[in-house]
């Protein structure tokens, strides 16, 4: 009866990796021998991959582009018109 609930919240939050792990868990007699704190280990480990592509496709403007930012700053003049200190103009 736990299980089902703890099932039913991890999906809730969204957090279906984990659901998935602890599931695997569950089914895996070998597990029982694994303390809290390693059995919990596993499912953040096997739940984040999933969740970091998640955050990923929600926002994909927040990942970084190789060389993106420093081509801008290379290609004119900075904010008001005026070149970074240092830079001599064409």
């Amino acid at each position: 009866m736990l299980n089902n609930q703890t099932m039913e919240k991890l999906h809730t939050l969204r957090l279906t990796g984990m659901a998935e792990s602890y599931r695997k868990q569950m089914e895996d007699a070998e597990m029982a021998g694994l303390s809290f704190e390693e059995r919990f280990a596993l499912l953040v480990e096997e739940g984040l991959p999933g969740r970091v592509h998640g955050l990923i496709s929600a926002r994909p403007e927040a990942v970084p582009r190789s060389g993106h930012r420093a081509r801008r700053r290379q290609s004119g003049p900075g904010v008001g018109g005026h070149r970074p200190h240092g830079c001599v103009g064409s």
